[in-house]
């Protein structure tokens, strides 16, 4: 309308707004069209400069002197409808739409980007925050755990942290920048052999019959030499159970069951082995081999059945599988897992198993085994509570040169 030379008024009438309103966006919202660089200054006649030198007038001129145009200096202030801005030579004011529509949305979201908080409060914050996530703690686990001391959703932590806003950066985090490239998924390959009534469809059967049933998933960690660890982990609490095996072969991993059940035996718990892992599901690695001497013990006396998942489908475990990017935030694959003690471990895991987590209304997998089996039994495995604002998931926990 402004290019049809409408009033203020008329055009308010359209908008349904004051004229003052369309006054002040006019006003604030032109864009400049700067002048010619010879015809429009006033000196181009006089020009000492320019009849001297030779050299063409520019618009970096400092002497340039160019009047400024009387119809600016009252409505509409801007060009747009003037008859005569195809022949003027003076400095032109435009007011476009789209331009105008761009600036204000940039001017609004700058104005609310940044922190809305005081220096010496997001110093305390960047303390906490930076601290934890040093020692390994998601950003998930550190607002449900010190949720009386940061006032601040998860999504917004992390919109600081992207802006490198503290004092730990994306570095600091286990797998962030780690994040390699998906690649095309294989197809999945029928096993050559796999033993009767042990598949994974046996194993589904098994759940869907025994809905109340606590059943555990297997699989073993590799170091940097043949010494590994045989991990359990109970999916309904999330408790996970790590002993040291010396190599992969059957042998080791028996004597990994046997040693769950000696600590059961000699603390005397209500608790027996067949009670706390009544089915076992793990992969078609050769150190699962040995199906009946595992779900025996010495005596022959029945303690666990043993469930194989599908070949190449790691995906049938997944709490095992995830429990594990959280043992390799403290010990790396080129770590030498000999060199640690059995108690060493049982730090690592008392450290994961206090790791408040979402599927468990933030409990952790500690509080939850305890209401399942009761404290006793969680310490007679070597497990212990930690705090949350002690938990450390870095290799410094357990390093050991």
């Amino acid at each position: 309308m402004l290019n049809n030379s409408s009033t203020f008024r008329t055009i308010a009438t359209e908008i349904d707004k004051d004229p003052s309103t369309v006054a002040k966006e006019v006003k604030a919202h032109f864009i400049i069209k700067d002048a010619s660089a010879t015809r429009s200054c006033t000196k181009i006649k006089t020009c000492e400069l320019r009849t001297s030198t030779g050299i063409l007038c520019s618009k970096k001129c400092n002497k340039r002197d160019v009047p400024a145009c009387t119809r600016l200096l009252k409505p509409p202030y801007v060009c747009n409808g003037c008859e005569r801005k195809k022949y003027c030579r003076l400095k032109k004011k435009y007011y476009k739409a789209k331009v105008a529509d761009a600036t204000y949305r940039q001017c609004l979201s700058s104005s609310r980007a940044g922190v809305r908080i005081n220096p010496e409060a997001f110093c305390e914050l960047d303390a906490i925050v930076s601290d934890l996530v040093r020692k390994g703690q998601s950003l998930a686990h550190i607002c449900h755990t010190q949720g009386n001391k940061i006032f601040y959703c998860e999504r917004q932590l992390y919109r600081h942290f992207d802006a490198n806003l503290f004092s730990a950066r994306n570095i600091d985090w286990p797998r962030k920048v780690r994040f390699k490239r998906r690649k095309n998924k294989k197809p999945a390959q029928k096993a050559d052999k796999i033993i009767a009534e042990r598949d994974y469809k046996s194993f589904q059967r098994f759940v869907q019959a025994n809905p109340d049933a606590l059943f555990a998933e297997g699989d073993t960690v590799h170091g940097s030499t043949k010494t590994s660890l045989f991990t359990l982990i109970l999916p309904r609490c999330h408790l996970m159970l790590a002993r040291i095996i010396p190599d992969l072969t059957r042998e080791s991993v028996i004597r990994a069951f046997d040693e769950i059940q000696e600590l059961l035996k000699i603390s005397s718990v209500a608790i027996k082995f067949e009670q706390l892992l009544p089915a076992v599901l793990v992969d078609n690695g050769v150190e699962f081999n040995a199906t009946e001497r595992l779900e025996t013990t010495n005596e022959n006396d029945k303690r666990t059945k043993i469930y194989y998942c599908d070949p190449y489908a790691s995906y049938q475990k997944p709490h095992v599988e995830r429990n594990h990017s959280i043992i390799r935030q403290v010990i790396p694959k080129t770590e030498n897992i000999a060199k640690y003690t059995q108690y060493d471990i049982d730090k690592m895991m008392s450290h994961i198993n206090s790791y408040a987590r979402d599927s468990l209304q933030w409990k952790t997998p500690y509080q939850a085994f305890c209401l399942f089996y009761g404290e006793p039994t969680a310490k007679a495995l070597g497990m212990f509570p930690v705090s949350p604002s002690d938990v450390c998931l870095r290799p410094g926990l357990i390093k050991r040169e």
